[in-house]
């Protein structure tokens, strides 16, 4: 039996593949947990009439993450602000952005 509230979050592997060098492509991945929005409201925050931008829409639906490391290496802890700063990697919103929205509607998809 499916109960409504059983699926409040989903964890996604968002990867990509950077120039790291002259001749070297590296390929990178971390992990996302997101926070479902129903419908409606995913409809209306970004939809068409939708105002905010990925960097305002993000931080209200991605709640941790797996797989960042901090420039020392370490693994880095989920926080605001350093989600804030992640953000500002060129490339970064927009990839964590479609991948929230493509992977929304297939959970709506299959339910």
């Amino acid at each position: 039996m499916f109960q409504l509230a059983a699926i409040t979050t989903f964890w996604r592997e968002l990867k990509f593949t950077e120039q790291v060098l002259k001749n070297e492509e590296k390929e990178f991945a971390f992990k996302l947990q997101f926070k479902r929005l129903p419908t409606e409201e995913l409809e209306r925050r970004t939809g068409v009439e939708g105002k905010e931008t990925m960097q305002e829409f993000l931080p209200d639906v991605v709640t941790d993450w797996d797989g960042v490391a901090g420039e020392d290496g370490q693994p880095l802890p989920f926080t605001p602000d350093n989600f804030k700063s992640l953000l500002q990697v060129a490339g970064i919103a927009p990839l964590a952005f479609s991948t929230y929205i493509r992977e929304s509607a297939v959970l709506r998809a299959k339910n």
